[in-house]
């Protein structure tokens, strides 16, 4: 009577937890998000609770921190993730703004929630290293990327932050980060090392959410830290194997219904469907005729046997009218106004103004030259 996909979720949290455990770790950090919504049933809440207690039995310490998918747009309201704090245990799960906690062998996590951070300017003044300690900032959100010269962003996220540089650059020995799903550094050119030396690390998360996580370098699943010193942080990489999901494009331009359908064929003679996969298969440049003539009905067999199958379908004339009504001038400057505002307390304040409209000036000119082309 269990939903597949979120069974899926409880079985990776186990197999994670019985992972630690056998790698007998000193402490665990969760940098937000341990529940998916701010309301989690019941049988959710127990579940999460369950595996805990193996970690407190285990002799393992718990550290955990408010995320924007564990509180609503309320300040009033309490994080989902405050039933699973229980100090008797081992077990702390901080909805406070900011949390110092001493976790010994003169390491200190510094650890910052997301509730309530934009109306907490006060308290992350108090937000600092600690002398003669090895510093882990913790926290939850949005930073900038040294590589692209951007903001992360996780597409469809609620409440999402950018933790402000003046926090992000005060001296922390390392940065460990939730919210983007992908595991990975900030400013990796190869995806699987810290070739920015940004020492700035999202952990992500454990299960991929459908097509809009992206596959990553580092895959799914949790990660180990060695601490020696200030100096000798090394992480070691743990997958978790995921449950398949196939992407599928079909390009239909001069193709009979025939074809278009031979190749549906071929996609589900590909893979095996008794590992009950995610499957979607997007069709573009389908003539109109062609789109009313597939008959889905043939494949029932096969579609029956995925945990979900999903079709997109975009046919010449859409794929037209979107670029004709295309409007890049408006995405472009509000982006990069948004980015700008971000940055630009790092300029003197005689330029910033010169700066910005530079900047307009030039994506204005690119962006004439692009549309002239297309």
């Amino acid at each position: 009577g269990i939903n597949l996909r979120e069974q899926d979720g409880y079985n990776i949290l186990e197999e994670i937890i019985t992972q630690i455990i056998e790698n007998q770790v000193d402490a665990v950090v969760c940098t937000g998000d341990f529940f998916h919504i701010p309301t989690p049933s019941i049988y959710t809440i127990v579940k999460g609770q369950e595996q805990l207690r193996r970690l407190s039995s285990a002799g393992i310490k718990f550290y955990n921190l408010a995320g924007n998918h564990d509180a609503s747009d309320s300040a009033v309201d309490t994080p989902a993730n405050k039933v699973l704090h229980c100090p008797e245990l081992g077990l702390y799960s901080f909805t406070d703004p900011y949390i110092v906690q001493d976790i010994g062998d003169n390491i200190c996590l510094h650890l910052i929630s997301h509730h309530n951070f934009l109306e907490q300017s006060e308290t992350m003044n108090n937000v600092h290293p600690i002398d003669d300690k090895i510093n882990i900032l913790c926290t939850h959100g949005s930073v900038y990327n040294p590589l692209t010269k951007l903001v992360l962003h996780n597409e469809l996220s609620p409440r999402e932050i950018i933790i402000p540089e003046d926090i992000m650059h005060k001296g922390w020995d390392y940065v460990l980060l939730g919210h983007i799903h992908e595991r990975g550094w900030v400013g990796s050119e190869d995806g699987v090392t810290d070739s920015s030396n940004t020492k700035t690390f999202y952990g992500g998360s454990i299960l991929r959410r459908g097509f809009a996580d992206k596959e990553c370098e580092l895959g799914r699943g949790w990660t180990l830290w060695d601490i020696k010193n200030k100096n000798e942080i090394t992480p070691t990489f743990f997958t978790i194997e995921q449950r398949p999901q196939y992407d599928f494009n079909i390009n239909c331009l001069n193709k009979n219904v025939v074809d278009i359908e031979k190749e549906i064929y071929n996609i589900f003679n590909k893979i095996n469907l008794e590992d009950i996969p995610i499957l979607r298969i997007s069709l573009s440049e389908l003539s109109i005729q062609n789109k009313s003539l597939i008959d889905w009905k043939k494949f029932a067999e096969y579609t029956s046997k995925c945990l979900s199958f999903t079709t997109k379908t975009k046919t010449k004339e859409e794929i037209t009218k979107e670029i004709e009504n295309i409007d890049l001038s408006f995405d472009l400057n509000t982006a990069y106004k948004e980015f700008y505002s971000e940055i630009k307390e790092k300029y003197n304040q005689d330029n910033r103004e010169k700066i910005e409209k530079s900047a307009i000036k030039l994506l204005n000119k690119g962006q004439e030259i692009i549309l002239s082309k297309i």
